[in-house]
């Protein structure tokens, strides 16, 4: 094994570690999307999770910056019933950044009513990206998509910071 320091472990070591990390923390997002979505039953309230496939940070056409969670099919579905019945005007974040990497559960939900929780994960270096070629002070949003990009439900949130790790990165008022 090739060695790049005295003490240090090698490249491919570090890549498995911060798998290893990642794939930890995955885990534990789910986990915590499940203990929530429970709580949320017991409270007599319908809870549903959806894992994203995918998510990432860009920015529209206006400017502005987005986080799209892309939901599997039967999800999406599940997901559309949810947001057309009912207002899910309130939103909570819980986020963990592990590397390079930002960890999510988004909690969608009506006060007293159904939640939708969404456990997603997206890479920091498309945020910096995101917010650089945004306009100067961008809204911010949040979208469930289907894989072929068919929107599911759209939501605008006035503060991001619960979103996006500001301190480790550079997201310019």
């Amino acid at each position: 094994m090739v060695e790049t320091g005295e003490d240090g472990p090698d490249r491919a070591d570090r890549i498995a570690a911060g798998a290893d990390a990642a794939k930890s923390a995955w885990q534990a997002t789910l986990d915590e999307a499940e203990a929530l979505a429970q709580r949320r039953s017991e409270e007599g309230r319908e809870a549903v999770v959806v894992a994203a496939g995918d998510a990432g940070l860009t920015t529209t056409d206006d400017g502005d910056v987005r986080l799209e969670f892309v939901v599997p099919g039967d999800d999406a579905e599940t997901a559309e019933r949810l947001v057309t019945e009912h207002s899910l005007d309130r939103f909570d974040v819980y986020r963990r950044t592990v590397d390079q990497n930002v960890f999510l559960v988004v909690e969608y939900f009506e006060s007293g009513g159904p939640a939708l929780l969404v456990a997603s994960t997206y890479e920091l270096r498309n945020a910096g990206n995101a917010f650089a070629a945004a306009a100067d002070d961008p809204a911010f949003y949040t979208r469930l998509q289907k894989l072929d990009r068919t929107p599911v439900a759209e939501f605008a949130h006035a503060d991001r910071s619960k979103f996006v790790p500001e301190d480790r990165v550079s997201v310019g008022e």
